[in-house]
């Protein structure tokens, strides 16, 4: 199943680094959000929790497993059919001693951008204090587009104010 690593795992494993217990999982495949998907890791991740989206949500849903620590394994499932292409253009990764999918920089942007909240924001203007801003703020412009007008809006804000 295609998947790719974001949140704070993909922002540190892009150079941003950020502290967290949790992993934060893209997928497109709705399965996942049906109950006897899990089944099978009920001995490794005894805590699962489905929530599932509603009419305005941007995501089918939302997935949580856990074992009892601080560290959980969040899955996300978006509604949006340009996500496909996020996850085509992750690239392997190494995560500790796990080669993982993790989603592009300027992808991190886009999903940040999407998510608009302003922990996301923030996150965003870490991935522009790079050596590779013009690029990155180029392809992101390539495909800001796909996006919704809230989001594009919200890119052309943060623009506005680079140095």
């Amino acid at each position: 199943m295609p998947c790719a690593l974001i949140g704070a795992v993909a922002l540190a494993v892009r150079g941003v680094p950020r502290a967290t217990a949790d992993a934060d999982l893209l997928v497109r495949n709705r399965e996942v959000l049906e109950p006897n998907f899990w089944e099978p890791l009920r001995q490794v991740a005894p805590e699962q929790a489905i929530a599932i989206g509603d009419g305005d949500d941007p995501f089918d849903g939302v997935v949580r497993l856990a074992n009892g620590t601080d560290e959980a394994v969040d899955i996300v499932v978006p509604r949006s059919g340009w996500i496909d292409a996020v996850l085509a253009r992750a690239t392997v990764e190494s995560v500790g001693e796990i080669a993982m999918p993790v989603v592009i920089s300027s992808d991190l942007v886009l999903l940040k951008v999407f998510a608009g909240g302003h922990r996301d924001q923030a996150d965003i203007y870490q991935l522009l204090e790079g050596d590779e801003k013009e690029q990155l703020v180029a392809s992101v412009d390539d495909r800001i587009c796909e996006l919704d007008e809230p989001s594009q809006a919200l890119w052309s804000r943060i623009k506005a104010s680079l140095p």
